[in-house]
């Protein structure tokens, strides 16, 4: 008799149990999502901050862009007033520029048509067109010198400072990143007026234009033929080679 109650017992009880550990499953549910909950804060916190991170990256990646652009600037200009001054010092804005230089032979240059040159009527001497023309270059107003040195190869082709405007209307390009102008300037230099002074810095000047149009064989080719002269162009040219080639 006494099993028998205690098979009934156990019969009755196992309904309960299982219902005890239904209830019980449950507030262990409830703290598994509450533990999902508590984690989900900080991976959402950590991937904010990642893009916090990105962007402040970017950020800062814009600003060494920005200051790099203000350098290359600076360094063209410096370029620039290099040249004025060297060209100051040599023969100012009053000299000769027509010394030959046989140590550099002619080039094909494979340049388009003469730019056109500005009809301006001006009674100016020779020397007044240029020198006021160098005079707005050293001063920096590019468009004006320009037009000025347009004015004065317009009148005066065959001037004594007729191959150095050319020149200058070539840098004057080159520093506005116009390298097609800068390439016809100073290839109508080279042409036009072979035993200039400045036709090695021409060359010089117009392989650069040459590379920086991604025309590296033929910026090679002229570098090469400066580099073989004996002019102050010559070691630059050299440099160049060595560092690019």
């Amino acid at each position: 008799m006494f099993k028998l109650f205690l098979a009934v017992a156990v019969f009755v009880a196992a309904p309960v149990l299982a219902q005890v550990r239904v209830v019980e499953s449950s507030p262990r549910g409830v703290n598994s999502g509450g533990a999902q909950s508590q984690y989900a804060e900080p991976v959402n916190s950590d991937v904010y901050s990642q893009i916090r991170a990105l962007q402040d990256e970017i950020s800062s990646l814009r600003g060494l862009i920005e200051e790099q652009a203000y350098e290359i600037n600076k360094l063209k200009q410096l370029q620039l007033d290099n040249y004025m001054e060297l060209d100051r010092r040599i023969s100012g804005a009053s000299g000769s520029h027509s010394l030959p230089d046989s140590t550099l032979t002619p080039i094909d240059t494979d340049i388009p048509a003469e730019p056109p040159l500005v009809d301006i009527d001006d009674t100016r001497s020779e020397k007044e067109v240029y020198t006021a023309a160098y005079d707005l270059l050293n001063q920096r107003d590019y468009d004006a010198a320009t037009q000025e040195f347009k004015s004065y190869l317009h009148r005066f082709p065959q001037g004594q400072f007729a191959s150095n405007s050319c020149y200058w209307l070539g840098k004057i390009a080159n520093q506005n990143g116009d390298y097609d102008q800068a390439k016809s300037w100073f290839a109508k230099l080279i042409s036009d007026y072979p035993d200039a002074s400045k036709v090695p810095d021409a060359k010089y000047d117009l392989g650069r234009v040459y590379f920086n149009l991604g025309d590296k064989i033929k910026a090679k080719a002229i570098m090469q033929d400066v580099a073989g002269g004996s002019s102050d162009a010559a070691r630059l040219a050299n440099k160049f080679l060595r560092d690019n080639f």
